[in-house]
């Protein structure tokens, strides 16, 4: 209660006109100032009383810190011991905001020494490491620092420092940190870098910081202000001498403090007031039980349910549930897998009332997130379909048809927005589809008999792969059937009748007759070849054997190049000239490799061929024992942000034990082959890393290479997505460009020699 009042009080002396308190800010800062020197005499004295240690000097027997810089510098340190000198030495600025006891500062010290032995283990740049035991002499010059302090209630009558952050800076550092890196010349050259590097650290990574002296200043202040209470701070804000000591100017300080009396005795006569007219307040009634968002969604999953078995006349809305429909149009395109029309008669579906499901909305967003599953469908009827495969097979049929998806789930989010008319638009429809299995018996497709049985087989067992390798193309077609039904509903409601109980119904019809528009277009599907499972993968086989051949003939011919294909002597590949850039945290240069001899990209072992036809897929695995290279480099940039440099000088650079795995899949675009996924992932077991003249010393050099044959692999096999959508990006162009305009039968001819080419080249 007294914390309550002082804050009432506190907020009271903000808001009170300028000319009842005129020369207020004179008067804080005045105090400020003088907080501020009892502080560097604290720091001198420390008070063991209330548990706050000598500052000045500071020593601390045994000091453990954790630190990061924004991925540049990573480290564990424990020092023992560790000393400050020269803290009580500031020069510094200190406000209050009343309102909230924020307390901007300001602190400069001209020089500050911190010595004592450390033990230190860490990485830059998250791969090299840096470590070091000995004794370290540090010396910061003309530091600054700024932030703020906030100062609020525990929960227990005392204080705490709520919230802390500073921003630290140096103009130069003096260091003397024995033991780096083993010591030595190596130590001497890190404790140079060292010195330029700190002062740009504090001003990139500030956060870094902030954290680092966040470990050192809060439990300190804590255990200070646990001992203080909010009656103490006041007293140090406005001390109240006796009043015949007052000069006339602290007079104001006299009438600030008699403010807050008058304000404690002003609250306890309203809390009396209350108190005594007690018994004529007539006390409001209990509102009554508001629904939640989510029971609200909850129960319009029900209403949806409810709605599906009885539909809704007046709204136009028939029975779902089962579903019967005379005819329905589907016209499906699978981005050049399968592209059909068909048109069904006598449709009959059920099971849609089945739903298991859960239904979000984000408010501010207007955004709808659904997630159903349908145990059990079931869709018969009669069809009439025409298309093609892979734009080229025709696939048609006439029959009954009979389908029973199991386990079938539906994932996605609606959006809504509302039209300058004042009415509603679905502007986004996002769906992801997933089908446990399919059991199904469509009679007459490719003119029906055995060749209708098999082609029945393989359908089961396409259409969940369908759902997943073309999910886009399915989301595509739920927005495109879905959205426009949704909006026949919402085109004539407003935000007002969305949410509005009586018409609720109208509303989740949205998500009820897409889920119906979809499960009408699965369940009748017709995509497949004129195969059975045995002659798929026969076929499989007998491609990806071709394939196989196909490469082994260009291994062969590697070190005499492919001139048909336009493809260059590979085995050794000589390039002449390569520039590159590389933009890293704390590292920028421009290199160049120049006469660079690459040997071994024939010594290749192929591991794994195997397409599959029906997904228009490939899957590859490929073994480099060793992969040779060397030649000229030239480097030029800048390290850590600010250390110039360039070196040059011949190298030699080797890659042991590299696999290649990957995946592709082609589409049809007419009768024309493109890449659609290229997913390539490679790991390494090891490098062999020979530079020459990277560092003045040769000592230095081969400690770096050390780190480059240690550093290199951990890149390569941590950072595997990363590598693997890089490789997509550039490389996927680069082939569909080479694909230009070859057909699917173009590269079948190729890989089976009989399209001309004369392959393995001999020379």
């Amino acid at each position: 209660m007294r914390a309550g009042l002082i804050v009432v009080a506190l907020m009271a002396l903000t808001a009170t006109g300028v000319n009842e308190v005129a020369g207020q800010n004179i008067i804080l800062d005045a105090i400020m100032r003088r907080i501020l020197e009892n502080l560097r005499e604290l720091m001198r004295t420390g008070n063991p009383e209330t548990g706050m240690p000598v500052l000045a000097p500071y020593h601390n027997p045994d000091l453990f810190i954790n630190a990061s810089f924004g991925g540049l510098l990573d480290f564990d340190a424990r020092f023992t011991p560790m000393n400050i000198v020269g803290l009580d030495t500031f020069v510094g600025r200190l406000q209050v905001d009343l309102a909230t006891l924020r307390f901007p500062f300001e602190f400069r010290f001209a020089e500050l020494t911190a010595s004592g032995f450390y033990d230190a283990n860490g990485r830059l740049w998250g791969l090299i490491p840096v470590f070091g035991i000995g004794d370290f002499t540090v010396r910061p010059r003309n530091v600054l620092a700024t932030g703020f302090a906030t100062i609020t209630d525990n929960g227990q009558g005392f204080l705490k420092l709520a919230d802390f952050s500073i921003s630290l800076q140096m103009d130069a550092l003096d260091s003397d940190i024995q033991g780096l890196l083993l010591g030595g010349d190596l130590s001497v050259l890190l404790n140079a870098v060292l010195q330029d590097i700190v002062p740009s650290i504090l001003r990139n990574f500030p956060d870094g910081m902030t954290n680092l002296l966040n470990a050192l200043v809060v439990p300190i202040a804590n255990r200070f202000l646990a001992t203080r209470t909010m009656e103490d701070l006041m007293g140090l804000l406005f001390p109240m001498p006796p009043v015949g000591l007052l000069a006339p100017e602290n007079i104001l300080s006299l009438q600030v403090v008699d403010l807050v009396a008058r304000m404690k005795l002003s609250l306890a006569l309203l809390a009396m007031l209350a108190m005594l007219s007690n018994a004529a307040v007539i006390m409001p009634r209990e509102p009554a039980p508001r629904t939640t968002l989510n029971e609200a969604l909850a129960q319009l999953l029900e209403n949806i349910r409810e709605l599906l078995r009885t539909g809704d006349p007046e709204r136009g809305i028939p029975v779902l549930a089962p579903l019967q429909t005379d005819r329905l149009d589907v016209d499906l395109s699978l981005g050049g897998l399968l592209d059909f029309t068909a048109i069904l008669n006598n449709l009959y579906l059920d099971g849609l009332d089945r739903f298991q499901g859960t239904l979000t909305l984000n408010v501010m967003l207007m955004e709808f997130t659904y997630d159903f599953l349908f145990p059990d469908l079931l869709a018969r009827g009669q069809y009439d379909a025409d298309g093609r495969l892979f734009g080229l097979i025709p696939v048609f049929g006439f029959g009954n048809f009979n389908v029973q998806p199991r386990n079938l789930r539906i994932q996605g989010t609606a959006q809504i927005r509302q039209l300058p008319s004042g009415f509603l638009h679905m502007t986004e429809l996002k769906a992801n589809v997933r089908l446990g299995s399919l059991q199904n018996n469509i009679e007459g497709l490719l003119l029906g008999g055995d060749l209708s049985d098999l082609l029945n087989a393989v359908i089961q067992d396409l259409v969940p792969s369908v759902l997943i390798n073309f999910a886009p193309e399915v989301t595509d077609i739920i927005s495109r059937v879905g959205i426009p039904i949704a909006d026949s509903i919402l085109n004539t409601m407003t935000l007002d009748d969305l949410f509005d109980q009586s018409i609720q119904r109208e509303v989740i019809m949205q998500c009820v007759l897409v889920a119906c528009a979809l499960l009408t277009m699965v369940g009748t599907i017709v995509a497949t070849e004129t195969t059975t499972d045995l002659e798929v993968a026969a076929r499989n086989d007998k491609l990806s054997q071709a394939v196989i051949d196909f490469l082994e003939s260009i291994k062969q011919s590697m070190p005499c190049g492919i001139p048909d294909l336009g493809i260059p002597v590979l085995a050794p590949f000589e390039l002449d000239h390569l520039e590159f850039d590389v933009d890293e945290t704390g590292l920028r240069f421009k290199g160049e490799l120049n006469k660079v001899l690459v040997d071994g990209l024939n010594e290749f072992e192929i591991r794994k061929v195997e397409i599959k036809a029906l997904k228009l897929q490939l899957e590859f695995a490929f073994y480099f024992d060793s992969i040779r290279s060397a030649g000229k480099y030239l480097a030029k940039g800048t390290a850590l942000g600010f250390i110039p440099f360039k070196r040059s000088g011949p190298f030699k650079f080797n890659v042991n034990g590299l696999a290649v795995n990957g995946t592709v899949k082609v589409q049809l675009k007419g009768d024309k082959v493109q890449i659609r996924d290229l997913r390539i992932v490679t790991t390494i077991k090891s490098v062999n890393s020979n530079f020459k003249k990277l560092l003045p010393s040769r000592l230095q050099t081969i400690i770096v290479n050390k780190i480059i044959e240690a550093a290199v692999p951990r890149i390569i096999n941590d950072n595997q997505e990363a590598i693997t959508d890089k490789i997509e990006q550039s490389v996927k162009p680069a082939i569909n460009e080479l694909l230009g305009e070859l057909t699917l039968q173009d590269l079948i001819d190729a890989t089976s020699g009989e399209g001309g080419s004369s392959l393995p080249v001999t020379c």
